[in-house]
């Protein structure tokens, strides 16, 4: 109803216009309206109708200015962590469940002595806001990918342990098309530049174990291994508003551990392992050698990379076709992927399947990562 009367208003400013300047004409000239005047009727008419849809026309609910907006940015790069509304914390309780909760902090990746625990309890989730440069970033980013991509029929898929929650995730409108929700795990006191600052992989081939990128996990014991306690300086309340009732009710509480769940473009994946065709324990592994594997799924083709301590492989997956991201393949979960392998006394990995997501050399301002949430836990012993 409201669409309708508003065309008629604009239909009747349009006839107005068109009556005033032929009434107008005729004080000047004793000629009939010219057609010139019809058009310039035609036009005022149209700006009219244009003027009456701005003002008709509601305000949009989801863009809110930097005033009203509560979820702003304290600083221009920094955003002010907000709590996240119950769907969200939902959908993020259903992927905090760990994989292999029997063999929790405990693995070649786990540098840090630690007491034993086989639980891990959620304690807060925030969500990073819509207005945070970086997510912003990334989210231009993910529809130029998708743009290339879709041309070529069905968004890929990328398999995780957690399929069915990133689904559900995508049909709530909480993810989009090629990208999931998967977790990082660092020392507390790097989490500010996590959020506020592009970060560049590393470029060491002893942080690069698999390939060069960014490193995911969609097990959170995996993350875990990676996050440690803060420091005294650390204070979470340095990114939250000051009444954050989460925030608060974490002080004084020392054994606080806090991990990302961030959303990565993954599109069209290749896959990779590397297999030691004999393995001893007390040798260093960069004086073994062994067989790299990539594998592309979408057209079944197995490359076989040989490595050794005289000529080390650069670790850059040598399928032509284009990729934008590797999956790091478990022997423990993705066995028919070593089916292809060359026999060997050992596979790497073992356990946990992790997701390597590169930086965007020919365009570096492409940001193909960003956090959409924090959350803090404790790490607990239960019988």
């Amino acid at each position: 109803l409201k669409v309708a009367l508003c065309a008629l208003g604009h239909h009747f400013c349009a006839v107005l216009m068109y009556y005033f300047i032929y009434f107008c004409s005729g004080l000047f000239s004793a000629r009939p309206a010219m057609p010139w005047k019809l058009v310039v009727a035609g036009v005022l008419g149209l700006l009219a109708a244009a003027g009456g849809e701005r003002l008709t026309r509601p305000p949009d609910p989801t863009v809110l200015s930097p005033e009203d907006d509560p979820e702003v940015a304290s600083t221009e790069l920094c955003p002010r962590l907000i709590p996240a509304p119950e769907g969200d914390k939902q959908l993020v309780q259903n992927l905090f469940q760990p994989l292999l909760p029997e063999t929790m902090g405990v693995g070649h990746d786990v540098k840090d002595g630690r007491k034993p625990y086989n639980k891990l309890d959620l304690k807060a989730v925030w969500k990073v806001s819509p207005s945070s440069p970086l997510l912003k970033d990334y989210m231009q980013t993910r529809g130029v990918l998708n743009g290339r991509h879709h041309p070529m029929g069905v968004p890929f898929h990328t398999q995780t342990h957690y399929d069915e929650t990133q689904s559900q995730a995508r049909k709530d409108g909480l993810l989009g098309d090629n990208e999931y929700l998967l977790w990082k795990g660092m020392k507390a006191d790097y989490l500010k530049d996590s959020l506020c600052k592009r970060r560049t992989a590393p470029t060491e081939w002893a942080q690069s174990v698999f390939g060069f990128g960014h490193y995911f996990a969609d097990a959170i014991d995996k993350a875990d291994q990676y996050s440690k306690q803060p420091s005294e300086g650390f204070n979470i309340s340095d990114l939250v508003n000051a009444t954050d009732k989460q925030a608060l009710a974490l002080q004084g509480k020392d054994d606080i551990y806090y991990v990302t769940l961030a959303r990565a473009y993954l599109g069209k994946h290749v896959e990779v392992a590397y297999v030691y065709e004999h393995f001893n324990k007390s040798t260093p592994f960069d004086e073994l050698t062994r067989t790299w594997h990539y594998r592309d799924p979408y057209r079944p083709t197995d490359v076989f990379i040989e490595d050794t301590p005289q000529q080390r492989f650069n670790r850059k997956p040598p399928l032509q076709d284009h990729w934008d991201s590797i999956k790091v393949m478990s022997y423990v979960f993705q066995e028919k992927f070593f089916e292809h392998s060359p026999k060997a006394e050992r596979y790497m990995p073992y356990r946990y399947t992790e997701y390597i997501v590169p930086d965007d050399l020919d365009e570096p301002e492409n940001l193909r990562w960003a956090v959409q949430y924090v959350v803090a836990y404790q790490r607990v012993q239960r019988d």
